[in-house]
């Protein structure tokens, strides 16, 4: 058997939404969880053993720069009195070729790690990166 490279999944079908709406302008999303292991040093081997002990959250978004929306939002970090910026993401994964490959996967907890306040060279589009941490993350059914 071999691959149908018709049922590899097109990021152009992967939407992000953040409070029910298309964040239309985003144009690739990265989320991953690191596991943290431990060492263990067990008699009678030479053999190191490996403890699961943590696990970590990040993720990265690109968009084109439409706004200056998440700067604000994000900024709101530098007022002592409010805290951190934190928000849920939900990601639409909708590959009309793949129906198998559907899904949806909601980010808990997010929060910005940088504030992009502007990054840009004449003659480019402005775009802008949202590295962030998160709580937690889950596929859920979306009807």
């Amino acid at each position: 058997m071999t691959l149908d490279p018709s049922r590899t999944i097109n990021g152009s079908f992967c939407k992000v939404y953040q409070n029910g709406n298309w964040i239309l302008n985003a144009k690739g999303l990265e989320l991953q969880t690191e596991i943290n292991y431990e060492d263990i040093i067990r008699a009678g081997t030479r053999k190191v053993g490996k403890k699961a002990t943590t696990i970590e959250s990040t993720g990265t978004m690109t968009n084109y720069k439409v706004t200056h929306a998440w700067v604000r939002s994000i900024s709101s970090i530098k007022n002592d009195a409010k805290g951190s910026f934190k928000t849920e993401l939900l990601v639409e994964i909708n590959d009309p070729e793949n129906p198998n490959g559907k899904a949806w996967i909601r980010v808990k907890g997010v929060q910005f790690s940088t504030i992009p306040i502007l990054n840009y060279e004449v003659g480019q589009i402005v775009e802008e990166e949202l590295p962030f941490v998160f709580d937690d993350w889950d596929f859920v059914t979306k009807k």
